[in-house]
């Protein structure tokens, strides 16, 4: 059967239009680099068993890597990293639909896309190319679009042509795309049954009062959890959909030991930040002192700047002039010389001098704009502000900002009256700057800067608050020793594990002897599952060698449950142990693969049976009294599955529309997070409708809108596609 797949537009095509460019990227994150090299059962991946094309996968990559590229050059930033995750998604899904397209014969004939790209037939305009190409009215100009394909089809370079035939291939492809999905969304439908059923699911309800006895109300340690139990429990319940395997995977359990500072560390680092104080108090070249002391991180000298506290709105405080806020009274009341610190800012320590005390200003101003360049804006702005300053005063400058200001967004009044309150000099333009610190508080004049004339009134000036500073930053790092100290404690652990658990009997039983020796070792045991279709690391891993190593670990060939990494895993701060902890086969299962689920569901069911003794043939009032529960009431709808405002328990609400009359009250009640006794206070049943097109609608166009994901995922899984990229590349399987 044919299916449908996700409309995604391609992210390494470059559509050159009008002049402009459509173009569609996907970035944010890097991958493996993959090369060529021999291929043999897998190579980078398979589909329908079949091998996937290496060399077209890459071809792909570098299209995608060239549009980066363009897209940096012409906005003058640095190209951004692929994401080759987001190219294979793509490379898959066209490799898939291709073969669909191929199947129902799904093609595009030029008539047919002559039609579809200049919105003729019966066809509507293209979204990108309708907002693209307009006339005088605003409508979609299909003459505009033939001129511009014209153009680049008969251009005499070869980057116009190439240009026009991505272009054609794009929309012909987009096309392909639209008929197929058109003919499976034409297989998905709703019967009048199934709209009758969702309009009673959702109109049917019931006025209930119930309680409930949470699980965590019984202690897990209560129950006998051993092998011989939990085998029993597994052996009866092992034909349930939930303990079946639905892929293949490998779990891998983990500790690590993080490289953190020693105490000794930390005096030393103590003591250097005292020594820099020192320093600083005895300097009297503070600049030359900073560029000394800098260490691997210098921060900014200011020797005009002011700092602000953190959080403060301004320009400079982006550029890293700030201190605590919590720090603002110390820093606005520290004299010219002092040393303050060390404090904790930036994920360091900082020790700063105050080098100089400057004035915090406030004004407000009028802006008649001109650039200095333009010549006839400077005189046209000239005459205005000539002509206005005989009539501003203090009294009526708020008028005058309102009416001639132009320091404000169209059509949107002057922000606060034209005033700029609390600011530093520096955050200005040197001759506005210079005007609101050395005129007088009160003065009404006028300054020319780049951005036009400005009429400024001096509101206020407080003098020596704001300090400039010269700051040396210590962030506190391991020493070498203690990286040393760390790796060789990572293994002598290893080496340990490997000696105790190489006398352990059962495969299972050595993972549970990792963890074992793990917290003995107080460290935290975590637990991450790798699929073997689409191989990827959890838990925060950031080196490309630790991930493949935990590869290695899962997939090699040979890998049995209780095999350990062979060294120590070298990860950003931390040295990282594993041990292969189960090997899951799609489809299969086995006691050891699913005990952790048998586990649960067989301490929740000795739960339930303990709690149901205690809640049976009790009444509402009976167990609020004997068990100190809360009678708690609600409105039940099947549909929502949910008991009032509480947590949604769909079994116990399927049990309370399978026939039990009102004023009834149930036994109780096997639910997700507790034991329920519910009793049916009064029912309202849906109105009798003939006609259900308004739910057969709405659920259709609900199927319809999910077709596409869901259909794709179908495919996927029928291909059983296999992505290799990682293993190919690390030489796992090929």
């Amino acid at each position: 059967m044919a299916l449908i797949g996700k409309i995604r537009e391609r992210s390494w095509l470059l559509l050159i239009v009008v002049g402009g460019a459509i173009v569609v990227f996907i970035f944010t994150s890097g991958g493996p680099n993959l090369g060529g090299g021999m291929e043999e059962e897998y190579g980078i991946g398979l589909m329908y068993g079949e091998k996937l094309d290496r060399d077209e996968y890459n071809s792909k990559l570098e299209e995608a890597r060239k549009v980066a590229q363009t897209n940096a050059e012409r906005s003058g930033q640095p190209a951004q990293e692929v994401n080759e995750d987001a190219v294979w998604s793509q490379f898959v899904e066209e490799s898939l639909l291709e073969k669909e397209f191929e199947a129902l014969g799904i093609h595009v004939s030029e008539d047919e896309f002559d039609a579809y790209l200049y919105a003729k037939n019966g066809f509507d305009p293209l979204p990108d190319l309708k907002n693209t190409f307009k006339d005088a009215q605003g409508n979609f100009d299909p003459k505009a679009l033939e001129n511009q394909i014209n153009q680049l089809k008969s251009a005499d370079d070869k980057a116009s042509k190439d240009a026009w035939q991505q272009t054609k291939d794009y929309y012909m492809n987009l096309r392909r795309r639209q008929k197929y999905f058109d003919i499976v969304a034409q297989g998905v439908y709703v019967t009048n049954l199934e709209a009758k059923q969702q309009y009673l699911a959702n109109e049917n309800k019931k006025e209930v009062k119930f309680v409930v006895m949470n699980y965590n109300q019984v202690d897990d340690k209560t129950f006998n959890t051993s092998d011989k139990a939990l085998r029993a429990f597994y052996k009866k319940h092992k034909s349930d959909a939930k303990y079946k395997n639905r892929r293949s995977e490998r779990i891998i359990r983990w500790a690590d030991i993080k490289v953190l500072p020693s105490s000794e560390d930390t005096a030393a680092f103590e003591q250097k930040l005292e020594e820099l104080a020192k320093g600083f108090e005895e300097s009297t070249n503070d600049s030359l002192f900073t560029v000394r002391n800098a260490g691997a991180n210098p921060l900014p000298y200011a020797s005009k700047a002011g700092f602000r506290p953190e959080g403060s709105e301004n320009r400079l405080a982006t550029q890293g002039f700030t201190y605590p806020a919590n720090m603002d009274t110390v820093f606005a009341t520290a004299q010219v010389g002092d040393v303050i610190g060390p404090y904790e800012q930036a994920g360091g320590k900082r020790v700063a001098k105050v080098i100089s005390k400057g004035p915090l200003l406030s004004v407000r101003h009028i802006l008649i704009a001109g650039a200095r360049e333009d010549s006839i804006a400077v005189a046209k702005a000239q005459k205005t502000v000539d002509s206005l300053m005989p009539l501003i005063n203090s009294d009526n400058f708020e008028d005058y900002v309102n009416e001639f200001s132009e320091d404000r967004q169209p059509g949107q009044p002057v922000k606060d009256g034209g005033k700029y309150e609390n600011f530093i000099g520096s955050e200005m333009v040197p001759e506005f700057e210079d005007f609101a610190t050395e005129k007088s508080v009160g003065t009404i004049d006028y300054v020319q800067t780049q951005f036009g004339f400005h009429i400024i009134e001096v509101l206020d000036r407080k003098d020596d608050v704001v300090p400039s500073l010269a700051v040396v930053q210590r962030v506190l790092n391991p020493s070498m020793e203690t990286i040393n100290n760390a790796e060789t404690s990572a293994y002598e652990l290893l080496d340990n594990m490997y000696t105790r658990m190489s006398g352990v009997k059962g495969k299972y039983r050595k993972v549970v002897k990792f963890d074992t020796l793990a917290k003995r070792s107080d460290m935290i045991v975590r637990s991450m599952t790798i699929s073997e279709n689409e191989p990827k690391v959890s838990g925060g891993f950031t080196s490309e060698f630790a991930e493949n190593e935990l590869f290695r670990l899962a997939f090699e060939e040979g890998a049995e449950v209780g095999d350990l990494v062979q060294s120590p895993i070298k990860d950003g701060d931390r040295w990282v142990v594993a041990v292969l902890a189960d090997i899951k086969v799609k489809g299969e299962t086995t006691f050891e693969n699913a005990r952790s689920m048998v586990e649960a569901e067989y301490i929740k069911e000795k739960k339930y049976r303990t709690l149901y003794y205690k809640m049976e043939k009790k009444s509402l009032s009976e167990l609020e009294a004997s068990e100190k529960l809360f009678v708690q009431s609600g409105e039940v709808v099947l549909g929502k599955s949910n008991l009032g405002s509480g947590a949604r328990e769909p079994e116990v609400v399927g049990a309370l529309f399978s026939g039990l009359k009102d004023g009834k009250m149930t036994q109780p009640l096997k639910g997700m997070s507790g034991v329920y006794v519910v009793k049916i206070e009064k029912s309202q049943n849906a109105d009798a409708i003939s006609d259900y097109t308004t739910q057969k609608n709405q659920m259709l166009a609900e199927r319809r809108g999910q077709v596409q994901s869901s259909a794709m995922n179908a495919l996927k899984d029928m291909a059983e596609v296999i992505d290799n990229r990682r293993f190919s590349a690390i030489r796992i399987r090929n």
